[in-house]
């Protein structure tokens, strides 16, 4: 699970918590994985379960809902990596130092305030 993912989970976790519609539960990753999630804030976003959760023996049911993207559909990568690392930013602040490089690379319109919180520019 790299950033570029995570950042996704950030995003789809904003939008969630935006509209008040839908929650994420991240279930059976590593422990490893999981540290990275919640350094990089997420678990305020999502609920991140133990390899043990409740949810075992649920996996059925919750494909059940799943709906496939279309394959085909074409997608600017450049631009999704870059929503998706803003994303991260506005998950939590302190990611905005961890990912300046990248979002400097791809032309982000992040900035930072005198007190060091991303905010939008435009």
């Amino acid at each position: 699970m790299d950033s570029t993912f995570m950042g996704m989970l950030a995003g789809l976790g904003i939008s969630f918590r935006k509209s008040g519609k839908g929650q994420i539960f991240v279930v059976g990753t590593s422990e490893k994985t999981r540290a990275s999630l919640k350094e990089l804030g997420l678990q305020h976003l999502m609920k991140i379960e133990p390899a043990e959760g409740s949810w075992v023996g649920r996996l059925d049911e919750a494909r059940e809902g799943l709906v496939l993207v279309d394959p085909k559909r074409e997608v600017d990568k450049e631009a999704h990596i870059l929503e998706c690392h803003e994303d991260l930013c506005m998950a939590d602040d302190a990611n905005l130092d961890r990912f300046k490089t990248v979002l400097d690379i791809l032309g982000s319109d992040l900035t930072t305030t005198t007190g060091g919180q991303p905010k939008t520019t435009g």
